[in-house]
Formats: structure tokens, sequence, C-alpha cells
């Protein structure tokens, strides 16, 4: 029984006996509709009968998104150690990056991240690879690696999504921020601007998300992250929910 299922973007074509065909379909079926518990329960079940990429894989991501980030690479190394001729092998490891990324080791993300550019040929890939190196570097506060690979994006895939969002991250500014508040209303946004301005260099940004236009307050543009972490630190004891950008 061949089975045809379209995953972020990757297409899995895959055979399974005809008794695993219905378990199969509904897991993923679960993940996409963001019940990743449940989904990954139904993986874990058809994991007992069968060894195969595709199930390492379901698993893989619904722990990612579980944020269970040791497990998820955990299922990730298996696609990459027993099934180096699967369709998945490569995606294994861009996932196996995402999930360093995710649990905030930007040092290893980038390392997995090179290591697929060097080693694969393919360039299917390339302009999210750039993209996640762009945020991976962007976290650490890399500007010119962030820049290069923000401009590589725009020079090479011009009609890519990840130029939609390597354009964000250009626009955004190459310096980390800290935010304090996002409101709908901007007298809101502007009362919050007013306490804080006495004491901190704060500013306003807005952002639309289609009919909804959001006012942002933030303080700050740090070169250096230790700064940033200070201030939203102090921020955070009294009383902001403070979050460093990028």
């Amino acid at each position: 029984m061949i089975i045809r299922i379209f995953v972020f973007g990757i297409f899995l074509l895959f055979t399974l006996p005809v008794f695993a065909q219905s378990s199969l379909e509904e897991a993923y079926k679960s993940y996409l509709l963001g019940d990743w518990s449940n989904s990954l329960f139904e993986g874990l079940e058809i994991e007992r009968n069968s060894s195969n990429p595709q199930i390492f894989y379901l698993l893989g991501m619904n722990y990612l998104k579980l944020e269970d980030f040791p497990r998820a690479r955990d299922y990730f190394r298996k696609v990459i150690k027993n099934f180096p001729q699967s369709e998945l092998y490569e995606s294994s490891f861009i996932k196996l990056g995402d999930a360093y990324f995710l649990e905030g080791n930007f040092d290893k993300a980038t390392l997995t991240y090179n290591y697929v550019l060097k080693n694969f040929s393919s360039t299917q890939f390339k302009p999210l690879i750039y993209l996640r190196l762009a945020q991976s570097y962007a976290k650490q506060g890399l500007w010119r690696k962030e820049k290069e690979y923000i401009g590589k994006i725009k020079r090479e895939y011009p009609e890519s999504v990840e130029k939609k969002y390597a354009e964000i991250l250009e626009k955004r500014g190459f310096f980390f921020t800290i935010q304090v508040g996002a409101f709908s209303h901007k007298k809101n946004a502007l009362r919050v601007v007013k306490r804080l301005k006495k004491r901190y260099p704060v500013y306003l940004v807005k952002e639309r998300f289609g009919d909804l236009l959001l006012y942002k307050v933030r303080v700050g543009k740090f070169k250096e992250r230790k700064r940033a972490e200070d201030i939203a630190s102090s921020l955070i004891d009294k009383g902001y929910p403070a979050r460093i950008y990028p």
C-alpha cells in the first residue's frame, strides 16, 4: 500500500503493510491538526510493529513541537544512522539543527546547518538553511554573518518564501532589543512608554498582521547580548514580561 502525504513542503512517499495504513494516516492527521500528543501516542504504537524512517521522523517532529528537544534529536538521528538512502535523510539533519536552535544551542545549530550545506549537493533546502543560519547568527549577535546569509537568500532565491522572512530580519535591524508588551490599542502602549522613558531608551513599533495592527513597546538597540540580558533582567524584576529579540 503506497501512502502519499505532504508535510511542511516535504513530499513523503512510502510503502507500508495494509494493517499500518490507517494508523499512520491518523497519526499524520493528528500532527497536521496540531494534536501533537495524540500523534505522538499513535506514532509510538506504530513503532512497536514497524521500523521505518517515516515513523521515526514523525516522532521527531512531534517531540520537536512538544519542546522535548533531546528526544526529538534521538529520532532524527535514528533516520540519519539507519536510513541514509531515505528521502528524509537530509531533512532529518535540518530538523536536528532546528532542535538545537529551538533549545537555544546556537553553536550546534550553526554547525549542523553548515554540515548540510557542505555535504549535500541538493539545492532543494538551501534557501531554508540560509534562513536558519541567518536566524542563528542573529541570536548570537554575529551581525555580519546574518547579513551574509540574508544577502544569499535575496540574490540566489528572489522568488522564495524565505526571501520574505529574510526581509523581515533585515527590516528589524542588526541589534538586540527587548520587547515589554504588544497592544492592539495605542493608548495602552503609550502608557507603558510613559512609565519607562525616564529610565530606559524605550520606543514604539507598529506591526500589522492581516487586519490586526499591534503597537509593540521595545527597549534599547544593543550590539551585545549581555547588555540586553542585563536590562531585560531589571525589567522582569519590575514586573514587565521582557523578551529579547531576535
